[in-house]
């Protein structure tokens, strides 16, 4: 262990004085993309770059998505720790405006988009990019209004790796409409509320649900999560729910 320690060491250290070498007369970009899926060697390196790296004309940009950095997350305290860093700087992207919306389907079609279909795909994708362009390639292949079946499974993958009832908080919230009272959520979960709270709490964690503006209640992080959970429902599934909400509410 003490051995491939060692020649760990002697690879990043090589690695950074290869990089300095490169950046002597020029600046020099080191583009990373992906973080959030980085391995632990990566990162270290990474890590490694940024602390000993100081005066070569070397410009290195991470990125990754928020959206898959939950709270135990590897990649969490590793960006804790760099941004302590003076040469570290964070640039926190924003979703896309309509007009951005417009202009990256103009991109992927190769044609000026028509503006009810550019209304459509900012609505449903709340301007996450990732989204509208697979929203805009599902529409390409004949998918008006619903999700592309790979669409769908990749917006389900992290609401099924949750805890039963997590997982299962996460379908009623979906069922309930754009926002579920946390209320009405007890009402219709009829979990204690130590379950409750502990489901609703993996559920943010996991960043499928956030708490609304009024910190009375819940909804999804994005709208189009929600859809698929909601078209993954079983009819007597949905049929239950909705009864169960309806007695809630009466």
């Amino acid at each position: 262990e003490s051995r491939d320690e060692d020649g760990r060491a002697r690879l990043f250290e090589l690695t950074a004085r290869l990089l300095e070498r490169l950046a002597t007369e020029r600046t020099l970009v080191l583009v990373i993309e992906d973080l959030h899926w980085a391995d632990r060697s990566t990162r270290e390196l990474l890590g490694y770059l940024f602390r000993s790296v100081q005066r070569a004309r070397l410009v290195i940009l991470a990125t990754y998505r928020s959206d898959d950095i939950h709270r135990r997350h590897p990649l969490r305290p590793f960006i804790a720790e760099i941004d302590r860093m003076r040469t570290v700087r964070r640039i926190e992207l924003a979703r896309f405006n309509r007009a951005e919306v417009h202009a990256q389907i103009a991109g992927i079609y190769g044609t000026e988009p028509d503006r009810q279909l550019v209304d459509r795909v900012f609505e449903r994708t709340d301007g996450n990019a990732f989204f509208v362009e697979e929203i805009a390639h599902s529409i390409t292949d004949g998918a008006q209004c619903g999700l592309s079946e790979s669409l769908r499974d990749l917006l389900l993958v992290r609401v099924e790796a949750l805890p039963d009832d997590a997982e299962r908080v996460v379908r009623i919230v979906a069922e309930g409409g754009s926002r579920v009272e946390h209320a009405l959520l007890a009402a219709v979960a009829r979990l204690g509320e130590d379950e409750l709270i502990e489901a609703l709490r993996t559920a943010v964690g996991s960043n499928i649900l956030l708490p609304t503006d009024d910190d009375n209640g819940y909804r999804f992080r994005h709208a189009l999560v929600r859809e698929a959970v909601t078209d993954d429902l079983l009819p007597s599934e949905r049929a239950r729910l909705n009864r169960q909400y309806a007695t809630a509410l009466e």
